[in-house]
């Protein structure tokens, strides 16, 4: 695990050394620095900011060896899986994009990429092309304007436990390694968390566009908590043995403890890193706090891991982002609470991508990245969507306005950067040959209800409220992915379906998928 997350950071550190040729002017041993703890990767480098004497200066310089990298616009290369090839007078033929296949996610590698077993219509299987340098040339048409679709919306209210945060500007988030007595850390967390800070740093930027930036400071060892760990066991829902410690006080015992090694001057922000094997706090907190630090009072949003979320198998930062955007202003958990589908249904999936819903309430989503239309004066059209799970730009998102509170949202769906395990530091990700188009509908005059979340709700039950609901596409659909009927609401080619008046095809897919948008009386 230890070889994974060097070799993720070395990647990371070749990634930035492409975009950051002016920031690495500036930094190098013994310049001067503005962040106790900050780090900083330049030139093949990484450095962070110590203090010598009366001054902060960047210390010395920690050389990664970096791997020769391999570009990842579209899901990695795949080795080839094994499928029966058709033969013409007893000799084998190499198979086309189009014709019949009989595994779905076998492979055959060729010149431009390499073809991939995938559903279609009916449940047949067929080979479609997918290109290792995909070109996308749609060009927006939008016949609205974006402002159409920012319908209004009451459902982005603020976790009560909160205080609500800034969305674009700058986050000071402190990332703080703890320990305990009775569960050392052993071994420096430090690379582990280089190259957390590296994919939480990538989130924000690509799903917020660039306007919301976190400025993210650690420490390279790990840090003794004062009391052992089932002290720090928050009294959430369902815990046993929860701490008899306030939620100020048990976060106040950590910040003092990790205050001579952290600048905590205008945090907004404070993410405890606790050892994966810490079996006694079953909940972490997630909540707003006062504490009192050598640069006084502060009022951060706080946020530690605990062992329900470790036992869910999915990444720590992926938590961390999830709990956070609820003060940022997200109400989440739909469509699909718990589905794999987007970091704010669960942070365990194995897509961690943000819905453009939300984009759109967090003013993060772009008007070139949503098609905007309105049923009552929408006309036929194809409209082709980049996947949301991708890290590349294009249009996301189909939005069409049917009330004045109401939306009809499409979205593209792959195995792709933001579904992927090798990129988001996780074990799990959607299985080759996923595919298709998603459907779902906006109501944001409506609250959430999770009360049986734990119960008789799917996650996607109309007798449950919810703001948002996954359509359902295909109770014929099959596949070993499957849930609870998760795969029925994936349209693969050749399938429609009709929402609230409008008929919506995909009629081509391959690296990117066209949707053909038609307006019915029904």
């Amino acid at each position: 695990m230890q070889k994974r997350w060097i070799a993720y950071l070395a990647s990371a550190i070749l990634l930035l050394a492409s975009f950051s040729s002016i920031a690495s002017a500036a930094v190098k041993t013994g310049a001067a620095c503005t962040t106790l703890n900050a780090t900083e990767i330049a030139s093949g480098y990484i450095y962070t900011c110590i203090k010598s004497g009366k001054r902060l200066v960047w210390g010395k310089r920690i050389k990664v060896v970096v791997a020769k990298p391999t570009p990842t616009p579209t899901p990695t290369p795949p080795v080839a899986i094994s499928e029966p090839i058709g033969a013409v007078g007893g000799s084998p033929t190499t198979p086309i994009s189009g014709a019949p296949c009989q595994n779905m996610g076998a492979r055959v590698n060729n010149s431009t990429g390499f073809l991939e077993c995938r559903y279609v219509a009916g449940n047949a299987l067929k080979f479609f092309q997918v290109s290792s340098q995909p070109e996308y040339s749609y060009v927006n048409t939008s016949p609205r304007s974006f402002e159409t679709c920012r319908i209004r919306d009451y459902s982005n209210l603020v976790a009560s436990n909160s205080r609500p945060l800034p969305t674009a500007g700058k986050l000071k988030v402190a990332l703080v390694p703890i320990d305990f007595s009775d569960y050392p850390g052993g071994v420096s967390p430090h690379a582990e968390i280089l190259a957390e800070i590296k994919v939480i740093k990538d989130w924000f930027n690509q799903f917020s566009n660039g306007k919301l930036q976190l400025e993210i400071i650690t420490y390279n060892s790990w840090i003794r908590a004062p009391k052992t760990s089932q002290n720090y066991n928050w009294g959430h829902s369902g815990v046993s043995n929860a701490t008899t410690l306030t939620n100020d006080q048990l976060v106040q015992d950590q910040m003092t403890a990790a205050n001579p090694y952290f600048d905590f001057s205008n945090l907004n922000v404070v993410f405890f890193k606790y050892p994966k094997n810490v079996t006694t706090i079953e909940s972490g907190i997630m909540t707003t706090v006062t504490v009192n630090t050598s640069q006084g009072v502060l009022h951060p949003f706080a946020v530690s891991q605990g062992y329900m979320v470790e036992k869910q198998g999915g990444p720590t930062w992926a938590y961390w982002i999830h709990e956070l955007l609820h003060p940022l202003g997200l109400q989440g958990h739909a469509p699909g609470n718990g589905w794999p589908f987007s970091i704010m249904s669960t942070q365990s999936g194995a897509a961690l991508n943000i819905t453009t819903w939300d984009q759109l309430l967090l003013n993060w989503l772009d008007a070139r990245q949503v098609y905007c239309d309105d049923v009552a004066t929408l006309k036929e059209s194809e409209v082709t969507l980049r996947s949301v799970d991708s890290n590349l730009d294009g249009v996301k998102s189909i939005m069409i306005k049917t009330s004045s509170h109401q939306m009809i949202v499409i979205e593209s769906r792959r195995k792709d950067f933001w579904s992927s395990a090798a990129s988001t530091l996780s074990t799990r990700e959607f299985i080759d040959g996923f595919y298709g188009v998603m459907v779902y509908t906006v109501d944001a005059d409506v609250q959430n209800d999770r009360s049986q979340e734990s119960g008789g709700d799917s996650g996607n039950d109309p007798k449950y409220p919810k703001f948002a609901y996954f359509q359902k596409i295909s109770d014929s659909h099959t596949s070993d992915f499957d849930r609870v009927g998760q795969w029925k609401y994936v349209m693969y080619e050749g399938e429609n379906i009709v929402v609230n008046g409008v008929k919506i095809s995909l009629v081509k897919s391959g690296d990117f998928d066209t949707v053909k948008l038609e307006k019915t009386s029904s």
